[in-house]
């Protein structure tokens, strides 16, 4: 017999209650678990008189859900297993956590345990072909002046069910699911819904990506946890996991919730209320900057068709995917407009063309049609054409107008057909060519594509262009956004004068 059932004759005696890592209400408070009926009688069973409940409170409510996760950690062993190896093989998933369980944990796991032990009978694991593994059991009826009989009034399946995902109270005198997870509740089975709901929404391919992989890593966690993933106490315990473990920043702790949230109520169709209680807080930031000189000797460390898209990169303050997605007849010499297509929010907008670059523009023009006359004469396929477009005008993508201004010297496999065709150049070709930039120029800053975007738009600020005109041409959807710039612009806190200077 396990330690975990030590004194197990002698129910412990009812204490106040100790922390919980609880749930998260609709206003981000804590709030305490319901002791459900079945676990009530199972209390009952084991010698709690209606007192003992009353004064346990919501300590009681808490053994029942110590309860809840043995019953489905109990899925995983196999048909025999007698309550004794069960308790054991839960004592050791707990024994060997890390970091370790908490001490009042353990004592919560014990005290569950040991109710659970004198308050049920008939114990058994059978196995259900087609369904997994049954955990079946009945409840004592305790008389109330110490004398338990075998008289049970609920018999509870605790096995794999019809795909709900739901957690169902046990009737009187009918078998019923309590622990109601497939077995196969995996990243396979929701896929294909997952990707149906993203296509509708029409989410964008890195986004696709980003909420797959957190799905994929959640389900996988929630079964070796042996927890149910669609309830709000999975969702925080795993966010907690990442805090504490992964020891992840705000922002990946809020992307992580927000794939869940889709999972959950896109795919899954189940409303959790007040998950959105869960967000991380995020601190306020000031991104890098650099000056004026710094951007100077930066670009001219540049060469190449890199060095280039680094200099427009600046010279627009334009997001490194979206000027990579830039096609050539996005780029107006006569208008000096270069527009932005399907920029985040799939919205589009236009930007300055920088006067000085033109010629250098107009030579990437003659490159791009010297490389589309080949892939002409060799009968490569076309390049790839937003959304329905290829449907209406097939033979789009053989145009010289749709080629990609900053073409790849390669040819590559689409992601989305598996089409062998040219792309645009890759971002890793962009961050070499400002990595070897910034070692040869002598700026001694954190530097990223996205800090020539900060310093376009601090640049712009110092120069006297109105928040609102650099609001439309950064593309942000607020202007609270776009007020941080004030503060790293020349003009702001950091240029008033110290008073050290006038000692």
């Amino acid at each position: 017999m396990s330690n975990f059932l030590e004194d197990a004759s002698v129910p412990p005696e009812v204490r106040p209650s100790s922390p919980s890592s609880g749930f998260a209400d609709g206003a981000g408070r804590r709030a305490d678990p319901v002791l459900k009926p079945w676990m009530e009688r199972i209390l009952r069973g084991a010698g709690v008189s209606p007192v003992q409940l009353e004064a346990a409170g919501i300590r009681a409510a808490w053994w029942g859900v110590e309860m809840e996760r043995f019953l489905r950690f109990c899925r995983g062993m196999p048909p025999g297993a007698t309550l004794e190896d069960a308790i054991a093989g839960y004592e050791r998933s707990f024994r060997g956590a890390e970091p370790p369980v908490a001490g009042w944990k353990l004592e919560q796991i014990q005290e569950a345990l040991r109710f659970f032990s004198r308050g049920t009978v008939d114990w058994r694991i059978e196995e259900n072909p087609g369904r997994g593994v049954d955990v079946r059991f009945r409840t004592r009826v305790h008389d109330g002046v110490g004398n338990q009989t075998e008289a049970a009034g609920m018999a509870v399946r605790v096995g794999s069910s019809d795909g709900t995902h739901a957690l169902r109270e046990p009737l009187d005198t009918a078998d019923h699911e309590i622990g109601a997870m497939s077995a196969t509740d995996s990243w396979e089975e929701w896929r294909d819904a997952f990707e149906k709901k993203m296509a509708v929404r029409r989410y964008a391919l890195r986004t696709r990506d980003t909420y797959r992989q957190w799905a994929r890593r959640y389900l996988r966690w929630t079964r070796a946890e042996a927890i149910e993933p669609a309830v709000a106490e999975s969702i925080s315990e795993y966010l907690g996991d990442l805090a504490l473990r992964g020891r992840v920043a705000a922002n990946t702790q809020n992307q992580a919730l927000n794939a869940l949230i889709f999972l959950v109520r896109e795919v899954m169709g189940r409303e959790i209320q007040g998950i959105d209680a869960f967000r991380a807080r995020q601190g306020r930031r000031l991104p890098a900057v650099l000056s004026q000189q710094e951007v100077t000797a930066l670009l001219q460390a540049t060469t190449g068709v890199p060095g280039l898209a680094l200099k427009l990169l600046y010279g627009t303050g334009m997001r490194r995917m979206e000027l990579l997605r830039l096609r050539v007849k996005d780029v107006d010499f006569d208008r000096n407009i270069v527009t932005v297509k399907g920029g985040k929010g799939d919205k589009d907008r236009p930007v300055m063309l920088p006067g000085r670059l033109k010629d250098e523009l107009r030579d990437q023009v003659h490159r791009v049609e010297a490389i589309w006359r080949q892939d002409r004469a060799e009968n490569i396929p076309g390049v790839q054409l937003p959304d329905a477009i290829e449907r209406k005008w097939p033979n789009a993508g053989k145009e010289l107008a749709w080629q990609w201004f900053f073409p790849a010297k390669g040819l590559s496999e689409d992601p989305l057909s598996g089409v062998i065709r040219r792309h645009h150049l890759h971002e890793v070709s962009l961050q070499r060519a400002l990595r070897e930039a910034v070692q040869s120029s002598g700026v001694h800053k954190l530097i990223g594509c996205h800090t020539l975007r900060h310093s376009f738009a601090t640049h712009l600020v110092e120069n006297g262009t109105d928040l609102r005109t650099v609001q439309e041409l950064l593309g942000h959807a607020s202007l609270e956004t776009t007020q941080i710039y004030t503060h790293l612009a020349q003009g702001g806190g950091v240029g008033t004068r110290s008073p050290f200077d006038v000692l």
